[in-house]
């Protein structure tokens, strides 16, 4: 068994990997900002710091066996010269489903992030994997508070199918390609179990939290004032981008069922579980 240690500890996907990596029988170290947000196990041992700090990286890293990687704002610059400094023996880089994407501009901002991510990895001689999942369920927590406020979701694109992933089952493939050196210089596309739109998404729901739940379909002028409210213009340009690019559809990927021999958690379950924050 390994030393590992999880950056963006407190995050949707590192407290599903601190939990199953326990279970798979490693020891784990979190890295995280703000540790007193996330209730860790008596036996995880937690480091508070800065992935964007090279001292509190080198600490981090310190007597570490192998990593997992959340991007920063760097592209993960420091985190790819500590990486080799230490010699750590394997890392899985949580990039994008964006890098695989036939890109209108060719030059979309969160595929470029990604991609130098991943290649400053290759450039240091650092034993990787990517995991490049599409969408995530948890995007659906934009929409409480209207929900809650007005029974409504305001939606652009209600009608485009999406194979949106739990992040437990990234969690899931995260702490299997790290127990197993086969995984090594491999990467895999990551997808939910099946095609669904966010109009379903909002019909499933509904019925979870047993009130109608009324879809407004938002114009590209309105999508682009609503986004820019929390987003930076480029990040606004590169999503929009995204949804309109080709192929539409992502599709379902079967590498979640590969690498965890299961068929992966659909979004009733996933709404089954969060139904009380849109209550």
């Amino acid at each position: 068994m390994s030393k590992i240690l999880v950056t963006g500890a407190t995050g949707n996907v590192g407290k599903y990997l601190i939990h199953q990596l326990l279970l798979d029988g490693h020891t784990v170290r979190a890295f995280c900002r703000n540790p007193e947000l996330v209730d860790f196990p008596k036996n995880v041992e937690i480091i508070s710091g800065d992935i964007l700090k090279k001292d509190d990286v080198e600490k981090a890293l310190n007597n570490i066996d192998k990593a997992f990687l959340l991007m920063s704002n760097d592209h993960g610059s420091i985190f790819s010269s500590a990486l080799a400094v230490n010699k750590i023996k394997h890392v899985v880089l949580l990039s994008s489903y964006s890098v695989e994407i036939d890109w209108l501009s060719k030059n979309n901002f969160i595929a470029k992030h990604h991609i130098e991510g991943e290649s400053l990895l290759i450039k240091n001689n650092i034993p990787y994997t990517f995991l490049r999942p599409s969408g995530f369920m948890t995007t659906a927590f934009q929409w409480m508070d209207s929900i809650k406020l007005q029974n409504k979701a305001f939606l652009p694109y209600p009608d485009l199918a999406h194979a949106i992933i739990h992040p437990e089952d990234i969690a899931l493939c995260a702490s299997i390609a790290l127990g197993n050196d086969n995984h090594i210089g491999k990467s895999y596309l990551l997808t939910g179990p099946e095609l669904i739109t966010p109009r379903d998404q909002i019909s499933i729901l509904s019925k979870e939290i047993g009130k109608n739940i009324e879809v407004i379909q938002l114009s590209k002028d309105e999508t682009i004032k609503s986004m820019s409210k929390n987003l930076p213009s480029i990040i606004v340009d590169s999503i929009l981008e995204l949804l309109e690019s080709k192929p539409k559809i992502i599709n379902v990927s079967e590498n979640v069922k590969k690498l965890t021999n299961t068929k992966g958690i659909p979004f009733s379950t996933w709404a089954k579980e969060n139904s009380h924050f849109f209550k």
